[in-house]
């Protein structure tokens, strides 16, 4: 039996192609990486190209204060007690109803969802100057003053006055004129004098 030698191609010209090959992959993943980066900048890019122009835009609009409206207490209000109720809406053509600053006599309030807000404010006796004042996002301001009187209260018995004078004074007068009359029908005719009237012998004594 006789053996036969197997020869193989020369692969230096298939081991080129696939050198070539494996560089141009490299190649491309490079590009894409390059591609993929341009990409996220740009991407990037606009987004902070839209923040501005939205801020921009914000600012631009916003041209008006807010509108404040106080419900109570009536300006000129008299009353006698230690605090009174403030309360009203407030909105804005811009800002949010809530995002609103609202401060009353220095005091921060709350703004609810509908843009109603309510507190009390303690009063000193005299006049009280309460000052609500609305802040939008953009700076601008509104403001609103309420004069409330405070007084002392009432003595009681000066509520009493009215009620002396239309109904005891009367009533005093009928039992004076009442007991008149019936120590006069009880004296009979034997003193002359219990007959006359007391305001009489008065007179008479004069």
């Amino acid at each position: 039996m006789s053996s036969q030698a197997v020869s193989f191609p020369d692969c230096t010209a298939v081991c080129n192609q696939v050198a070539e090959l494996e560089e141009r992959i490299k190649e491309l993943e490079k590009e894409n990486e390059e591609l993929l980066v341009a990409v996220v900048l740009t991407f990037s890019a606009l987004v902070a190209v839209s923040a501005v122009a939205v801020s921009v835009s914000a600012d631009t609009v916003d041209e008006t204060a807010p509108t404040l409206k106080i419900d109570e207490p009536l300006d000129g209000l008299t009353t006698n007690d230690s605090e009174v109720t403030v309360s009203g809406t407030v909105t804005d053509d811009v800002t949010e109803k809530q995002n609103i600053d609202l401060v009353i006599d220095g005091y921060s309030v709350n703004v609810e969802l509908d843009g109603s807000f309510s507190t009390t404010v303690s009063l000193e006796k005299g006049t009280n100057t309460i000052r609500v004042t609305a802040h939008d996002r953009a700076g601008r301001a509104t403001a609103e003053t309420r004069i409330v009187e405070r007084v002392s209260p009432t003595p009681w018995i000066l509520y009493l006055i009215p009620i002396i004078v239309k109904v005891v004074i009367p009533i005093i007068a009928v039992a004076i004129v009442v007991i008149w009359f019936w120590r006069r029908g009880k004296g009979g005719s034997g003193d002359g004098n219990r007959n006359i009237c007391p305001y009489d012998r008065a007179l008479r004594v004069e």
